[in-house]
């Protein structure tokens, strides 16, 4: 016989449907690129798919971009005062500034939302990010992207309950490793031709992607300028079409430039859908943010990587390097002036655009060792932190592959 429910109950069972159905309001910290704010929507990418109750707001940079492209998602979000470290006593004096007011900026946030924990994924936004959530008792954790973590990242780690790191570094003990989380937009969903149609390209053309993150680069733009010059070079890539993401300034030029070299070319200032960009690509030159290499090495694509030459620490020459050891990449210095840099780049590009057969085996090599993404395993952490349980299990395994079908081959039209 089933006994009814005694009335001294009712308030238990109306707290636990409560307390099932809350949502928590949880901080993402991250701004000044791309590269920092994209890992933190693929992390509220999973927390959605797994039906976590949680409303997202992020913390970004004041820079033009980050409004931009958080904007487009929907998720409320604020910029903070904050300033990069400059050693010049203005710009030490602007960080000093933007530092305090940032924190201040922090602390009435989580006040006004009640915010219950904050992931952070390094640079200059996420330093005063985590000391105000530290000081108020909020569980943060800290993302680390890059191959040699940045200033921020080493100061704080001491200071959040968890961290996760993409490469492992003896600043950071403890750290659980990850794969670079990734939002779903970085991934091709569809194959090469019907990307290539969605992005203005010939369909049956093989494709070479020039990237530089979110913001282009001046030298790998200066660099393509001149390879339309190059007898060589023009007339293998007129065999090819390129795709460019240049960012907004030069844009204009470049779109002269390829047609006065009789190149078919798209040029984007921007892309959002970055995934159909990789999807596109037969072949790749970009920088070696952390974002780049992770999105080129889920998407299969052989690169040519040529990493920031300003960083004195080189991590983006570090990044690279695990998947140029697979043997899906190679690693070139970017020697910013455009004439040396074509000397160094014209044969090994023109070798792998003639050899089909070898950028084949390049996308298999980068299959075969995949290091997965990493954005499942902090969304568990943030359900952790909350000491919830998620309304579904994780739709994917955390470290296993995120990789588009390979192509049988290249087709040309």
């Amino acid at each position: 016989m089933v006994r009814p429910v005694s009335w001294w109950w009712a308030p238990f069972l109306t707290a636990r449907k409560l307390m099932s159905a809350r949502h928590a309001t949880i901080l993402f910290a991250g701004g000044g690129t791309g590269g920092h704010i994209f890992p933190n929507l693929a992390i509220i990418e999973r927390l959605v798919e797994r039906g976590v109750g949680v409303d997202p707001y992020l913390l970004i940079s004041r820079r033009p971009l980050d409004a931009r492209m958080v904007a487009e998602t929907g998720w409320p979000y604020m910029s903070l005062a904050a300033e990069p470290l400059g050693l010049r006593p203005r710009a030490l004096w602007s960080f000093v500034r933007g530092y305090r007011r940032s924190v201040r900026q922090m602390r009435e946030m989580i006040r006004q939302t009640s915010a219950r924990a904050l992931v952070a994924t390094g640079g200059f936004v996420s330093a005063p990010a985590i000391t105000a959530a530290r000081s108020m008792g909020l569980p943060t954790a800290l993302v680390n992207l890059d191959a040699v973590p940045g200033r921020a990242n080493r100061a704080m780690a001491g200071r959040a309950r968890a961290i996760f790191s993409v490469y492992p570094h003896r600043s950071l003990p403890g750290a659980h490793a990850i794969g670079l989380p990734l939002r779903e937009a970085a991934l091709g969903v569809v194959q090469p031709d019907e990307a290539r149609v969605q992005l203005g390209l010939h369909p049956d053309r093989p494709t070479l992607l020039v990237t530089a993150g979110s913001q282009g680069a001046e030298s790998i733009n200066a660099l393509m300028v001149a390879l339309g010059r190059n007898e060589r070079a023009r007339g293998v890539m007129r065999q090819w079409q390129v795709l460019h993401l240049a960012g907004q300034r030069q844009r204009d030029e470049l779109e002269r430039a390829y047609a006065a070299a009789g190149i078919r070319a798209r040029v984007y200032g921007f892309l959002d859908r970055i995934g159909l960009a990789w999807t596109s690509a037969s072949l790749a030159i970009s920088r070696a943010g952390a974002g780049s290499v992770a999105e080129a090495w889920a998407n299969c694509v052989p690169t040519l990587f040529l990493p920031y030459p300003y960083h004195k620490d080189e991590h983006q020459r570090h990044n690279a390097r695990p998947m140029v050891a697979t043997g899906g990449a190679m690693l070139l210095p970017d020697y910013v002036d455009p004439d040396a840099n074509v000397e160094q780049l014209l044969d090994p590009l023109l070798a792998l655009m003639a050899d089909e057969p070898r950028r084949y085996a390049m996308r298999c090599a980068l299959a075969a060792a995949d290091p997965g993404d990493g954005a499942s395993a902090v969304a568990q952490w943030v359900v952790e932190a909350l000491g919830w349980r998620t309304g579904r299990p994780a739709p994917r395994d955390t470290a296993g592959p995120r990789v588009r079908r390979l192509p049988d081959a290249d087709r040309r039209a």
